[in-house]
């Protein structure tokens, strides 16, 4: 299966590890994407290709340089997907930590995937879901309701080409929009992959702080309505948490 690696060119130490991580997994091509440094465009680029505007209004807050690039790196994936013919593939980011060996659902994954159906399976956690079935004998497969993350997921080019924008206006894990394009996403239980959060790579995006809008009561009582339903699907056990403790090389 082809795998998308995520990686700036200046993140030679962060490619060597992906290189270390993957390399014993004959079942995955790997091909690294040169990812875009937000903070390296210029505000006038930035512009050109997010809507800063939109996302202001929809998200009651301004966009981050490290959003943007994030965003604009997983639309080259998305974008290579199609170029390539492919019919599916793997999207990682490279902080990546594998929590089991997951050579065996490959094939699974794959046959999931092959469809004239726009579909997404995520491979990270920390997401909400609805109803829920056997994928195989240790993992379930569940309807994803919200989520968030992007370190780890697999896509067909069904799926891909609903996800492109000429100018995005939303971060790239903005699950919850592509599902309402008709994207089926959903997720694995227990989740395969995990993003390191031990400090060896430090995020980009994380560390950006915040810039709140003027207030809109209509997009307010959306956003409520999305955090309400995704606490009540945490209360129904609902809810596949990522883990914060992993540490890099695992």
């Amino acid at each position: 299966m082809k795998a998308y690696v995520v990686n700036m060119a200046s993140s030679s130490d962060r490619r060597r590890y992906m290189e270390q991580l993957l390399c014993n997994h004959p079942g995955l091509s790997i091909e690294f994407i040169d990812a875009v440094n937000g903070k390296q465009l210029s505000d006038q680029r930035q512009r050109e290709l997010f809507d800063f505007d939109k996302f202001s209004v929809l998200m009651r807050r301004r966009v981050r340089p490290g959003e943007i690039g994030c965003t604009l790196s997983h639309q080259k994936c998305y974008r290579q997907l199609i170029e390539s013919g492919e019919r599916y593939a793997i999207i990682f980011e490279d902080d990546l930590v594998i929590n089991e060996p997951f050579d065996e659902m490959l094939p699974a994954i794959a046959q999931w995937l092959d469809c004239d159906e726009p579909r997404l399976l995520l491979l990270s956690g920390w997401f909400w879901f609805t109803s829920s079935r056997g994928f195989n004998a240790n993992h379930k497969i569940s309807r994803v309701f919200d989520g968030y993350l992007t370190h780890a997921y697999a896509l067909n080019s069904a799926a891909a080409k609903l996800m492109i924008d000429s100018k995005p206006w939303y971060a790239a894990d903005a699950w919850h929009l592509f599902v309402k394009r008709g994207v089926n996403i959903c997720g694995v239980r227990p989740h395969l992959f995990d993003q390191d959060w031990s400090g060896v790579f430090k995020t980009t995006i994380q560390t950006e702080s915040k810039t709140n809008v003027p207030f809109n009561l209509k997009v307010w009582m959306n956003i409520k309505r999305r955090t309400l339903i995704q606490h009540i699907l945490s209360l129904c056990g609902k809810f596949e948490k990522a883990e914060k403790n992993k540490q890099a090389g695992n």
